[in-house]
């Protein structure tokens, strides 16, 4: 069971949150449906997360791991990547909601064995989205606190993920396959060692 922590007593009880976000991401999976969560997050004055969108982001990755995880990973993604395109959430808002779920890795892989991978679904929209302007420098400051020593294995989780995203298959019909995400790499400007210490990289590459 994913440990789900709200902080301040001041707002909602958890189980209200989890509702909250649990909603939205049914909204947007059966109907596409944005209108509730952009209203709670930037009109709503009673809402918890309007002024609190890194909360926001890191409530609904636990509510995600919590509930249906392969199957709600890449909604929430899309959801994030929707809500980037179009303003409403923050650049930073998102890294910093990621980072703040990752820095607690060691925790929630003793429940979760698959953490890393349903944190690298959630992730992956984010780096294929054709509107969302997420790349490798984002995500290296979504895992900021895990670099470089643990994040290797989320960081080969995440290329996982892209390669085999039903997306990214027309993304090969189109773009010239790998090519794409070489190019988005080249274009972020990082460098290997940024997720994984020197000693690991002859490894990634002989393995990987």
């Amino acid at each position: 069971m994913i440990r789900f922590v709200i902080s301040s007593s001041s707002q909602p009880e958890v189980p209200e949150i989890k509702m909250e976000c649990e909603n939205f991401l049914h909204q947007y999976e059966h109907r596409k449906n944005l209108y509730n969560v952009i209203y709670s997050l930037s009109e709503d004055e009673s809402s918890v997360f309007r002024s609190r969108h890194e909360e926001f982001v890191k409530s609904m990755l636990l509510v995600t791991l919590d509930n249906n995880p392969i199957i709600r990973t890449t909604v929430a993604g899309k959801i994030f990547a929707e809500l980037l395109y179009k303003n409403i959430l923050s650049m930073e808002a998102i890294t910093k909601g990621i980072d703040a779920v990752l820095k607690n890795w060691n925790d929630y892989l003793m429940d979760n064995p698959q953490f890393f991978s349903y944190i690298a679904a959630i992730i992956a929209p984010l780096l294929l989205s054709q509107n969302a302007s997420f790349d490798f420098n984002n995500l290296k400051d979504s895992c900021t606190s895990i670099r470089p020593d643990n994040s290797s294995k989320f960081f080969m989780e995440v290329l996982n993920k892209i390669l085999r995203s039903n997306k990214t298959q027309k993304i090969k019909e189109h773009q010239g396959g790998i090519l794409w995400i070489y190019n988005k790499w080249g274009m972020s400007d990082v460098s290997l060692d940024v997720f994984m210490p020197h000693n690991q990289i002859n490894k990634f590459f002989k393995n990987d």
